[in-house]
């Protein structure tokens, strides 16, 4: 199953068996009315309220900081007011007393944990959720130090979902012992990471730095990415018994950014990987697959005692590689020194992809920009002729100049005086990852900025007078 799927299935799944239930204040000026039914009737105490609640139930948390320790009832929801309002300071009883213990199908949602500073020589789990299946943790930041961010013991019949959460080191961010699972879909590690055995999904995940430890996994890397140049605190490392299938991710480090010993089977397809020394190393009994990827760097950027367990097509590799459609040349990248991997116009990797649409090319890049509609065939003006592309090798399709070179279905160039009203915003990147709301001032000067439709109803554009520096994206107000 897509990951996508997979993810809107648990999604799915935690709401149809969760279904609407009461909600149960709490707050630190609370009235202490049991049932706590309304603010004015809040608890004061976070244990108070999920006693109260039953299976489905919210416990709604006021903004504020609660030094309290809390155990979850089955089926119950427990909501802040968002991770920078709403915090949980956990208390110092060391690694064995975490701030939220769990219970089954429990959701913990839009909460800050925080830590103060002591002496302890161990310190406590943000959130334990021990041996249960169906967790969701969603909107939540964890700034450390913590011994673990989210600690699993283990899950019995399903994958834990983690969504838009925020890990701050230092201290361990994600780790589970031989679970179902764990899905992590648009999660942001900063000086920390994840220990995982079982199922691994991660979807749109940055590790800045960070690094993704699995040992008899099978793990799945979708449109992630792992950075740190100056030194070597970013990337994965698979252990006996893993298999892994990366798509879209860029691997950015100075050294080894993935270590596969005595793991299954690796596939890597549309990938990015800039290394000082040697970006991939593997056990000699792995089979690794690589597929439109680029390994840029010094001679010898992949390792193993047996070369033949590399199987290496469509590829540009620093130092060359034989195999069908490889290259060895400079990928050209928009900005490497400030991390930006997308293709310059002259690139040797533009069109140099492995052609015929084969079915494990995604259909979007790592902006989320789709390879099909610019990598297959491309209407040109009259007479109604096609011109045949391949797909690009790296994790960036060549979007941009090809956008801005003349009109395509599904686009509309729009006045760029007209987007600074009551009706659109706009929001500017350098990357296409991290937005900015751009205001006004951007605007004098430029008369039309050329618009594409995305598949969530957002117009994607860049001034022409800009390209291929900046991307924008205007958005209708609500």
């Amino acid at each position: 199953m897509p990951t996508t799927q997979l993810i809107g299935s648990v999604l799915l799944a935690c709401l149809v068996t969760h279904g609407f239930g009461d909600t149960h204040y709490v707050s630190p000026s609370g009235g202490d009315v049991y049932p706590y039914d309304a603010p004015e009737r809040a608890a004061t105490v976070i244990q108070d309220a999920v006693n109260a609640a039953e299976y489905g139930d919210v416990v709604h948390l006021a903004p504020g900081g609660y030094r309290q320790r809390v155990k979850l009832k089955d089926g119950v929801r427990l909501w802040g007011s968002g991770p920078s309002s709403t915090s949980i300071i956990a208390l110092e009883q060391g690694r064995d007393q975490a701030a939220v213990t769990g219970a089954d199908a429990a959701e913990v949602g839009r909460i800050g944990f925080l830590r103060e500073p002591s002496q302890l020589s161990t310190y406590p789990h943000a959130i334990d959720l021990g041996p249960y299946a169906n967790q969701v943790v969603a909107q939540c930041a964890f700034r450390g130090p913590f011994e673990l961010g989210i600690g699993f013991s283990g899950h019995a019949t399903g994958p834990a979902l983690i969504y838009d959460c925020t890990f701050e080191g230092p201290g361990g961010g994600i780790r589970t012992a031989q679970s179902a699972g764990i899905i992590v879909d648009s999660c942001r590690f900063s000086g920390t990471g994840i220990g995982a055995a079982g199922l691994v999904l991660l979807r749109r995940c940055t590790f800045t730095p960070g690094r993704v430890e699995v040992a008899e996994g099978d793990v799945t890397l979708d449109s992630c990415l792992f950075a740190d140049p100056g030194d070597y605190g970013a990337g994965v490392g698979l252990q006996a018994g893993c298999s892994l299938r990366m798509v879209n991710c860029v691997m950015w480090a100075k050294g080894y950014s993935l270590g596969a010993n005595i793991a299954d089977n690796v596939e890597i397809y549309n990938s990015t990987f800039v290394n000082e020394s040697t970006a991939i190393f593997c056990d000699p009994a792995v089979r690794m697959v690589l597929r439109n990827t680029i390994l840029w760097g010094p001679p010898g950027q992949l390792e193993g005692s047996n070369p033949a367990s590399f199987d290496v097509q469509y590829c540009d590799v620093g130092g060359g590689w034989e195999g069908e459609g490889n290259i060895d040349g400079d990928p050209m990248f928009l900005d490497p020194d400030k991390g930006d991997f997308r293709l310059r116009p002259d690139s040797p990797c533009i069109d140099s992809g492995a052609d015929g649409g084969p079915a494990w090319l995604p259909g979007a890049d790592f902006a989320g920009n789709p390879r099909t509609l610019y990598g297959g065939p491309e209407p040109t003006p009259d007479p109604p002729t096609v011109v045949e592309r391949t797909s690009d090798m790296g994790a960036y399709e060549y979007y941009i100049n090809r956008v801005s070179s003349g009109p395509l279905p599904g686009q509309a160039t729009l006045t760029w005086s007209s987007m600074f009203s009551s009706t659109y915003s706009v929001s500017y990147s350098e990357d296409m990852v991290n937005w900015h709301l751009a205001d006004g001032s951007v605007g004098p000067g430029w008369d039309e900025v050329l618009l594409s439709w995305t598949d969530d109803g957002s117009k994607t554009g860049v001034p022409p007078s800009l390209v291929p520096q900046r991307f924008y994206r205007v958005l209708e107000n609500p």
